[in-house]
């Protein structure tokens, strides 16, 4: 049985989920499947091109996250502050706030169990013996 808090395992999965909102939104840009954005290939790839190196950055810290790399909960702590920062540069939507709740979420659950994410050491396995 492994000793991970739920809440731990919560933040990874959300962190999951904004990385893959980020790649998806990218690729939409890139694609022009998004309506709002300039149809000028060098805005449209400009934006597409960080917003999918975005998300393919926050999975990397996620999964450095998981094996506690004490800069990777900083610099997750940054990053999805950056990325709810970067929710309001238009107009709020429900999409929007969503996406500002699915960000906020793990920056409280990162708050709330960085004793955990900040032990040196990968996540110990204990064994149990079934009676």
């Amino acid at each position: 049985m492994k000793i991970i808090p739920n809440t731990v395992k919560i933040t990874l999965v959300l962190l999951g989920i904004v990385a893959v909102i980020w790649i998806v939104f990218g690729i939409a840009v890139v694609a022009r499947l998004h309506p709002a954005f300039p149809v000028e290939p060098f805005f449209r790839w400009g934006i597409g091109s960080i917003a999918i190196l975005a998300g393919l950055v926050m999975a990397r810290l996620a999964v450095l996250l998981w094996k506690r790399k004490k800069f990777a909960w900083w610099l997750v702590l940054i990053g999805m502050s950056l990325f709810a920062m970067a929710t309001f540069l238009d107009q709020i939507g429900w999409v929007d706030l969503l996406v500002l709740a699915i960000t906020v979420v793990p920056i409280v659950l990162l708050i709330r169990d960085r004793q955990w994410f900040l032990q040196p050491g990968k996540p110990k396995i204990v064994e149990c013996e079934e009676e």
